[in-house]
């Protein structure tokens, strides 16, 4: 079942990367394996976000992070999503407290 999108809609991140894994898709690397068509799917993270009792999956490429405070634990994030049948290659941008693997995104409608 497909979500119909207004220009913007926020979702609860209930799950997601660590840390190492976020900073590994931010980074890309140059060499991908041989059956890889691309570097957003080769370093794509899975987070969790739950739409009303439902909780749903999807996989995203990271393109920045910069510090939401001093803490160094938590962040604003943009990327794409990369894997999922509601927001397929949607842009996305969002609050990410990668300690508690908690936060919010906003798919942003092209």
């Amino acid at each position: 079942m497909a979500i119909k999108l207004e220009k913007e809609d926020k979702f609860n991140l209930k799950d997601g990367p660590g840390l190492h894994a976020l900073l590994n898709s931010l980074s890309r690397p140059p060499r991908l394996p041989h059956n890889v068509a691309n570097s957003d799917e080769a370093t794509a993270v899975q987070f969790s976000y739950e739409i009303g009792r439902t909780t749903r999956t999807f996989f995203a490429a990271i393109y920045s992070m910069e510090r939401e405070d001093g803490s160094g634990e938590r962040w604003n994030i943009t990327g794409r999503v990369v894997f999922d049948c509601d927001f397929p290659f949607r842009k996305f941008c969002g609050y990410y407290d990668h300690a508690k693997r908690k936060g919010i995104m906003t798919i942003i409608k092209d």
